[in-house]
């Protein structure tokens, strides 16, 4: 709307955090055979549906970087169906005979073996283009599972310093930020900072939503 002054009137903009108090589910460890190895004990974990707009090639490059550079990355989890023009990329990473055995792919995980997931993994990585919020970020660390996700959209929002990011358009700092957190401490001082996360209720939620809404049309 054209104000009188010529000036274009611009919308109000806030940002309302999603509930995160999850109720945390019981653990139950995946009948997956990759778990009932002594490699289990040291994996990293990925959650979401394996879809171009979730940039799991990303993490397939990340892994190809660290083998040229003789890294050796523990085992990458991936929990997700296989969504819209998947294909690709999922042929690709169960069969390049450099990172296949590095990939551990489940199609789906109760809510009980999430939880296992989540309480043993090393940490969690999230590397999506954009996100509407970012939900597995918040999920993550109130299991008390470090996070290192993208730097972009929404999801610097939900844990803000908390936790540490990269770019999702950069191979080199994921693999470097997959580096940094294998460092000697580096998950104990992950874990140390998501302690003091707060999480947000529904109703918290709720209440905000109905007060900005309330001040627009009072």
């Amino acid at each position: 709307k054209w104000l009188g002054q010529n000036k274009l009137h611009t919308p109000r903009i806030e940002v309302i955090r999603l509930g995160d108090d999850f109720k945390l589910a019981k653990s139950s460890k995946p009948t997956d055979e990759y778990f009932a190895s002594t490699a289990s004990k040291g994996f990293i974990l990925c959650v979401g549906t394996i879809e171009a707009r979730k940039n799991h090639t990303l993490l397939y490059y990340a892994y190809k970087l660290a083998h040229s550079k003789n890294i050796n990355l523990p085992h990458l989890v991936i929990v997700g169906r296989r969504g819209w023009k998947s294909d690709d990329i999922y042929e690709i990473m169960i069969s390049d005979p450099q990172t296949k055995d590095k990939f551990i792919l489940l199609e789906s995980a109760s809510d009980e073996e999430l939880s296992w997931l989540y309480k043993n993994c090393l940490f969690s990585i999230y590397p999506s283009f954009y996100e509407g919020w970012g939900l597995p970020i918040a999920e993550s660390i109130a299991y008390g599972a470090p996070c290192i996700c993208s730097n972009t959209s929404s999801m610097p929002e939900v844990a803000g310093d908390l936790v540490d990011y990269f770019s999702p358009f950069s191979t080199d700092e994921c693999q470097q930020a997959m580096t940094n957190m294998l460092k000697p401490g580096a998950i104990d001082e992950a874990k140390r900072k998501i302690s003091t996360y707060k999480p947000t209720s529904w109703n918290q939620t709720f209440t905000y939503v109905n007060e900005v809404i309330g001040e627009i049309h009072g």
